[in-house]
């Protein structure tokens, strides 16, 4: 049997991988072709189906490999170059993606649903790469070589690398309003500008931060975790708040509270 993974609750690293993110996106645009092609004015009954079922046979995938170390190696030797630290000994993304949109599916209108499948599709990338560009460093200066030459000092890099957090912000707010109001027009259920900017900047926070509030954590987790470990708990500790899930659930509970709001 496996040890509970160390990395679960606040060491979690991500390095870029494009093919994650290609895969990511396409997911995203797989379940909104569903839904819309299952869309019916009365229910979302397929889309909840379709979706539930799916995480269903993505978490059976999960248990039968973490079961065993043969089992996850053989797992690993196909798709470990797509698997985050967080996954390679816990849940996959693609699972957390089909549960949180099974949960929106049975409990949130369409638009939220849409919304926040497109917010994760499109925002959640987007802001990655703006983090990805700065915390490389500043672009290398006119007439630089592959050598090195010309590039920016390191306390330069530094400074843009620095603005990594920020930028990603930024860059996740602006295209997720984008997204909510293109989603919310095309839908018939327009929003003004200021809800939609909240609901926006609520879910990029948690984006950008969930990370912090795990490693804020760790020691009660830690100390938790000691005190419960037997063969049951052993699966929860494998739990970790990967975006795709999260994302997804702050997005409804920031529509939500703009809904609450407006009554």
């Amino acid at each position: 049997m496996l040890t509970v993974p160390s990395c679960l609750p606040g060491a979690a690293t991500v390095s870029w991988n494009w093919k994650r993110k290609v895969w990511h996106a396409s997911g995203c645009a797989l379940i909104l072709l569903v839904f819309f092609l299952w869309r019916r004015p009365d229910t979302r009954l397929p889309a909840a189906l379709i979706s539930g079922y799916a995480a269903l046979w993505m978490t059976l995938i999960d248990i039968v490999r973490l079961r065993s170390e043969r089992n996850n190696a053989a797992f690993r030797r196909w798709f470990g170059g797509w698997l985050r630290d967080t996954e390679i000994q816990g849940y996959n993304a693609s699972s957390y993606y089909l549960w949180g949109t099974f949960f929106l599916a049975i409990s949130a209108s369409d638009v939220v649903l849409v919304s926040a499948i497109v917010i994760l599709g499109v925002a959640d990338p987007a802001a990655a790469v703006a983090r990805r560009l700065l915390e490389r460093g500043a672009p290398p200066r006119a007439g630089a070589s592959g050598s090195g030459e010309g590039r920016a000092p390191p306390a330069a890099a530094g400074r843009w690398a620095r603005l990594a957090r920020p930028a990603g912000l930024l860059v996740f707010t602006l295209v997720g309003a984008a997204a909510i109001a293109g989603v919310s027009r095309l839908m018939e259920e327009p929003l003004v500008w200021g809800r939609i900017l909240f609901i926006a900047l609520v879910v990029a926070l948690v984006e950008s931060f969930t990370k912090n509030v795990v490693d804020a954590l760790r020691p009660v987790t830690r100390a938790v975790q000691r005190r419960l470990d037997n063969a049951l708990t052993r699966w929860f500790w494998r739990f970790y708040p990967d975006d795709n899930l999260t994302i997804l659930l702050a997005t409804a509970f920031a529509s939500a509270v703009v809904r609450f709001g407006a009554r």
